[in-house]
């Protein structure tokens, strides 16, 4: 049996209840075992671990974006950042996309967070867009035009895509 099976899905699902994956290898194991020893082929049943209807293809798909819809919600952060757009949240309070955005960039700057991550944006956890945002010294709406114009953007564009090629 190969290690590089996928214990759960990339996305949620109503047909997928998860199973209990301690001893999963082990119990395989027993049934191959017990398949193999037994006078009559086919009496062993091995368990079924997931709760999928019958010929269900979504539950064995991963869930994959296009470059253009990743380039496309990037982007869209970005305009919003810009035109100080507002989502709501589920208790009626607001996330303000310039304040979050001003936040992360303060953060870096400073040095709090040394890798990048922990931002809401993933185009920011570059080290790239985190080196360009230490050196920055002019306002910090104008590095978004900076990001875009060096192809950093589009960089974590294509980091993204290869992040979710990969098993």
């Amino acid at each position: 049996m190969s290690r590089s099976y996928r214990k759960f899905l990339s996305r949620d699902h109503h047909e997928f209840d998860p199973p209990d994956w301690s001893g999963f290898r082990s119990r395989e194991r027993r049934c191959i075992s017990k398949e193999l020893h037994n006078h009559y082929h086919g009496d062993v049943i091995f368990p079924r671990y997931y709760g999928s209807d019958d010929k269900s293809w979504c539950c064995s798909t991963r869930s994959y974006y296009s470059k253009k819809e990743i380039r496309d919600d990037y982007f869209e952060e970005i305009r919003n950042i810009l035109n100080g757009y507002q989502d709501r949240r589920y208790r009626g309070e607001y996330d303000d996309y310039e304040e979050i955005f001003t936040n992360d960039f303060y953060r870096i700057k400073k040095g709090e967070s040394p890798d990048g991550n922990g931002s809401r944006f993933e185009w920011l956890n570059s080290r790239q867009a985190k080196e360009e945002i230490k050196n920055w010294d002019g306002d910090p709406l104008d590095i978004l035009y900076h990001l875009t114009n060096n192809c950093l953007i589009e960089k974590a564009v294509h980091r993204e895509c290869k992040r979710m090629s990969l098993k």
